[in-house]
């Protein structure tokens, strides 16, 4: 895979997935949500660039690597949730 011109090795998008995921999980808050399954909530004092990372940053640390378009959907329609059950890649 190449990202950003740079040859990424899986074993480093194993490590990035990995400091990714200790980024964010002490900065999620669980709630109840829409879809059955809890909403793993940033906080909401984050800018809308931030959240937009914040999805970004979720998909490459619990489900894989963001390819082609960076757009992440949200089921739930919250935009401040981060739960990988809840996120699809466009």
């Amino acid at each position: 895979m190449v990202h950003h011109e740079k040859l990424v090795y899986v074993e480093d998008i194993e490590v990035t997935a990995q400091k990714y995921r200790e980024y964010l999980l002490p900065k999620i808050k669980k709630v109840p949500g829409p879809l059955g399954t809890e909403c793993w909530l940033i906080p909401e004092t984050l800018t809308p660039n931030v959240k937009f990372w914040a999805a970004s940053t979720a998909c490459v640390a619990f489900i894989g690597p963001v390819e082609g378009s960076p757009f992440i959907y949200r089921k739930c329609n919250r935009v401040n949730c981060v739960n990988p059950d809840h996120l699809v890649k466009r």
